[in-house]
């Protein structure tokens, strides 16, 4: 590297991020169709983690579900990032033969397949459409 090169890593401290307020901005930018940052993605998979107690953090992965299903994604790789680190709070949180646990597995690779599916379909369709044109 050079004198003049350098990198920068951002810190986040969660201790200043409301889980309310972040789950309130995402709804009311996918009520407006306003674009949502990666950031703000990353912030809504980390929910989970804002609240204490068993019962609150079971309520706030299911909402954070159903708010990860209200965003229209541009990027795939962020929202299978979005939807990975949920799962992996919940393998976190939660011991294996949790039953919480395996249904929040389940709710959120499914949503990751679907997206596998959906890129491996579109694929196949413009390999398809290429070939009918040579």
């Amino acid at each position: 590297m050079n004198d003049g090169d350098y990198f920068t890593f951002p810190i986040v401290s969660l201790i200043d991020i409301d889980e309310r307020e972040i789950i309130s901005n995402i709804k009311e930018k996918v009520k407006e169709q306003k674009s949502i940052t990666d950031e703000e993605l990353i912030e809504l998979a980390l929910t989970p983690i804002m609240v204490k107690g068993r019962e609150n953090i079971i309520k706030q992965f299911e909402e954070t579900s159903e708010v990860m299903d209200m965003v229209s994604y541009d990027n795939i790789e962020i929202k299978e990032s979005t939807y990975g680190i949920a799962l992996m709070l919940a393998n976190m949180y939660f011991e294996r033969d949790d039953p919480v646990r395996k249904k929040i597995q389940r709710d959120f690779m499914v949503k990751i397949d679907c997206i596998d599916e959906a890129i491996q379909e579109s694929y196949e369709k413009g390999t398809n459409y290429g070939m009918e044109k040579v």
